[in-house]
């Protein structure tokens, strides 16, 4: 487990910000017999939501294997 900060997001036009946000903290999960370089869960996220590293090549299939011990 490790606490990040996620960057300020300003996708909501017409909110009245003027673009003006503020990063937020969250924590981030290992998953359990995975690379926390391929992929981890966000503790604001629903159980059965991943983030998978573009770059890292791995499939959500390959992951669900992986995790899964399949």
């Amino acid at each position: 487990m490790r606490a990040d900060t996620l960057p300020p997001c300003d996708d909501t036009p017409n909110d009245d910000s003027d673009g003006r946000t503020t990063p937020t903290s969250t924590t981030a999960y290992a998953i359990e017999g995975v690379d926390p370089g391929i992929a981890i869960a966000w503790e604001q996220s629903s159980d059965d939501v991943i983030f998978i590293n573009v770059d890292s090549d791995w499939t959500l299939p390959e992951l669900k294997k992986m995790i899964h011990g399949t």
